[in-house]
């Protein structure tokens, strides 16, 4: 009998409608003149809701208009952090004074409540949870207080040490929409995450950058966690609400302090000389839709002893859909690619659901999958995927209008991104494992259309990369009932084309777009100096009439 070892994990199907931001772009620099910074110890910067920005510097805070001009210097001894609270409308800062005060002020910066304590210590950082409590980086203490807005001691945790829950350096905590708490451990090099209880849940290490140290984070609206490092290499993390790491970007200089806008669609950094402001970019970008991504969630998997059988055991959450469609894929050795699918077939025993199926999202399901009978060797590694999808596309169509011109006399509407080879790879593993009449995969990796288009190569599978031909495009847009645009089209999107188009500017005529738009705009990078379209590697799309 054949013995099976499993590698087995879950993923989940973010290619069918992405939400996780891809990348940021700078919107504007609001520069001084001036020094804006007079020492290394952080700085708080926070933004209220007619982004008024307010900075703490010496003893004052300054505030700034939404256009960067300074409004106003109010007089606050040895303000350390400034946090905006966008329920109360209340500005709260933190002094490292002899007297370690929390200050909160309304709108207009008339003081509310002003309280001290002894045991605070030089505290750095604060921050507002969505219970209303106040938490503190008790800096000198190496701990994280919480008090109530009056000033009434609720709880506390940390103390010297590098194990986790301990601090060496605590310059700074956020507290996210799910009441989880980061906190910025200087010395340790370190982010961690606690509970609101101050039980450790993890931490994030710096992604292998030699000599970084977090000393200022933030938390958006919706969980992303952004660290500035003050280390050796200027670089800001942007991580996800599990402190998993999304992207970094350089912010030109050593930021101090930096902190998100209320909606979170705005990241304002301060450097030594300005503040600077930036917007997330996404490759859904626009307003996020409201249905929710469907969350398949592997809830047990592992083989039964002495047989090939693998028993899992799996349910969907999907908050505004009662039911969706489902199916279940494995891989070999960790891969993702086409040449390492196994179709899972053969299903037995006690099996509660046919995949790929309509399924009920909520409820618990099983099943018993013969891997031997599907994949008949004696020794492997498997990473089962479980797979769901609603009522969505198969991919992201975003489309922006380009307005009429001289030469063409009419609007042109086109995809913001062009889609690009990896893009596809997802749409195809879903085609597989729900069994699309359409298509023939073949155990090498590669698909071949069936029917009239019997024969012809889709997809193929070179090593363990997955090529999508141009007949295998043509099929995929079909499906998403759009065309490939054509040459002429992406001529006149491209920005800064001259002679045979009309120049055409998306900043200026479509609000506020950047120069390079890259990821969630027109990527001019992938044309050649002579405008020839680079069709192996990306393609542009318009909606079919």
């Amino acid at each position: 009998m054949a013995v099976v070892l499993m590698y087995l994990a879950l993923a989940a199907t973010g290619w069918s409608q992405r939400q996780l931001q891809d990348n940021i772009w700078l919107e504007s620099r609001w520069n001084t003149g001036t020094n804006l910074v007079d020492n290394s110890t952080g700085y708080g910067i926070a933004v209220d809701f007619s982004n008024r920005c307010y900075m703490t510097f010496g003893n004052v805070v300054r505030v700034f208009d939404a256009t960067g001009t300074v409004i106003t210097n109010l007089s606050v001894t040895s303000p350390r952090d400034i946090e905006f609270d966008p329920v109360s409308n209340q500005v709260i800062v933190c002094s490292a004074t002899t007297s370690n005060q929390i200050r909160i002020y309304d709108m207009e910066f008339n003081l509310l409540a002003q309280w001290g304590t002894n045991s605070l210590a030089s505290p750095y950082g604060v921050a507002l949870g969505g219970d209303g409590l106040i938490y503190i980086a008790d800096t000198g203490n190496r701990r994280i207080q919480v008090f109530d807005r009056q000033g009434n001691f609720v709880r506390q945790w940390g103390q010297s040490g590098s194990a986790g829950g301990e601090f060496n350096g605590l310059y700074d905590v956020a507290v996210g929409p799910d009441s989880t708490v980061c906190a910025a451990d200087f010395s340790n090099t370190r982010v961690q995450r606690f509970k609101a209880t101050g039980e450790f849940i993890g931490q994030f290490q710096g992604g292998g950058y030699y000599n970084w140290n977090p000393k200022k984070l933030a938390v958006s609206a919706d969980g992303l966690v952004c660290v500035v490092d003050s280390g050796a290499s200027p670089l800001a993390f942007v991580l996800s609400p599990e402190l998993g790491q999304l992207f970094n970007f350089s912010p030109g200089s050593l930021a101090h302090g930096l902190c998100y806008s209320p909606g979170g669609q705005q990241l304002y950094v301060l450097t030594g000389t300005e503040i600077r402001v930036y917007r997330r970019g996404y490759r859904t970008f626009g307003t996020i839709p409201p249905n929710a991504v469907p969350l398949p969630v592997m809830l047990n998997c592992a083989q039964r002893t002495g047989t090939t059988w693998v028993d899992i055991d799996f349910s969907v959450i999907d908050p505004d859909n009662t039911n969706v469609t489902a199916a279940a894929v494995a891989f070999l050795s960790g891969r993702t690619d086409l040449g390492a699918l196994i179709k899972m077939t053969t299903f037995t025993n006690d099996t509660t659901v046919v995949l790929p199926g309509t399924l009920t999202t909520g409820v618990p399901y099983h099943l018993t999958w013969d891997a031997g009978a599907d994949f008949p060797t004696n020794f492997f590694y498997l990473k089962i995927n479980v797979l769901a999808k609603d009522n969505r596309s198969l991919m992201d169509c975003h489309f922006l209008t380009l307005p009429p011109d001289d030469t063409y006399g009419n609007s042109l509407v086109i995809s913001r991104s062009p889609f690009l080879q990896s893009d596809f790879l997802g749409v195809w593993v879903w085609l597989v494992a729900s069994d699309n009449p359409n298509i023939a995969f073949s155990a090498g990796g590669n698909i071949y259309g069936t029917g009239g288009d019997a024969g012809k190569l889709y997809a193929e599978t070179i090593g363990t990369n997955t090529l999508t031909t141009a007949d295998g495009r043509g099929f995929l847009f079909s499906l998403l009932n759009v065309r490939e645009a054509t040459t002429g089209e992406v001529y006149r999107a491209k920005i800064g084309t001259t002679g045979r188009v009309t120049q055409w500017d998306p900043r200026t005529q479509i609000g506020g777009l950047p120069q390079k738009i890259n990821e969630f705009g027109f990527d001019t990078g992938l044309f050649s100096t002579n405008l020839t379209l680079t069709v192996t590697n990306a393609w542009w799309v318009v909606p079919l009439p």
